[in-house]
């Protein structure tokens, strides 16, 4: 079924990502936005538009508009130019905001989101924005495969409060708890001795399961974003893929991979079971 996107914005998780880390979520979304409904594709729109779009999107009066017009200033748009009621702003290229970002996020499937996601009514503002893209960060995965929070914190540059706090806010987003079978005993006392072993041993609990009894560790939960479609990896823009693959190096590698028998195994588990989980 073909995704329709003429009244969606398409984003990027791995650019939300580095605009959390700047701390540049609101006017990122302002431009991603100003970028869509630019059909003509020439850049330039009205600076009275951005007001209008920063009071429905941010639920910010003019006054306060102002500030987050000259927050984006050399970052996302050029200086306001022209007389008062007719100044238009120059917004930069896709290509120079994917050059200044300069993702670090393996690659992800874009995300779409319905433009009446961001109608304010009141009840939007740059905290809703914030943790919309936390949200998409941490539900970027199609594979619905488990991330940490000490992941997100990093991938985003948020505290964990902040990331709990997002998480917990974004209705979007549902999550999985996960978990991997470790070792396996005829008695519970053998699973319990092996348990008692384990460096964070919390992270473990021993379920019987017919007649053995099973040490089961606990793995990051993994979020899911249910209410927006996905568009296929192809669907990138070449720019942001070159860019992702200049700097793979940089990348974090991917700590899950599916064995066998379609269950979650990670090489470093040693790291991972002291990571707290929701």
């Amino acid at each position: 079924m073909r995704i329709q996107t003429s009244n969606s914005l398409i984003l990027y998780p791995e650019l939300a990502a580095e605009s959390l880390k700047n701390n540049e979520s609101d006017i990122f979304i302002i431009w991603s936005i100003l970028k869509k409904i630019d059909t003509v594709g020439s850049g330039i729109v009205l600076l009275s538009d951005i007001l209008k779009l920063c009071e429905k999107v941010l639920g910010l009066k003019s006054t306060y508009a102002y500030t987050k017009i000259t927050k984006g200033i050399g970052k996302y748009w050029r200086e306001p130019k022209g007389r008062n009621g007719y100044k238009t702003v120059g917004l930069f290229s896709f290509k120079q905001i994917v050059v200044r970002l300069s993702p670090k996020l393996a690659r992800s499937e874009p995300i779409v989101i319905p433009f009446n996601y961001f109608n304010a009514n009141g009840f939007k503002n740059s905290k809703n924005i914030k943790n919309l893209l936390i949200g998409c960060v941490a539900g970027r995965y199609v594979d619905s495969r488990p991330i940490s929070l000490a992941s997100i914190q990093e991938n985003t540059g948020q505290s964990e409060t902040t990331v709990r706090n997002a998480i917990k806010e974004c209705a979007f987003l549902e999550y999985k708890t996960n978990t991997e079978k470790v070792s396996v005993s005829k008695n519970i006392l053998g699973a319990m001795t092996s348990k008692s072993m384990q460096e964070n041993s919390v992270a473990y609990r021993i379920q019987k399961i017919e007649d053995n009894y099973f040490m089961i560790k606990q793995l990051p939960n993994s979020y899911i974003i249910k209410d927006f479609d996905r568009l296929p990896l192809k669907c990138r823009p070449d720019i942001l893929s070159k860019t992702v693959q200049k700097n793979f190096e940089l990348l974090i590698p991917a700590r899950y991979h599916k064995n066998k028998n379609a269950e979650w195994k990670t090489p470093d588990s040693k790291n991972l079971i002291k990571l707290r989980t929701i």
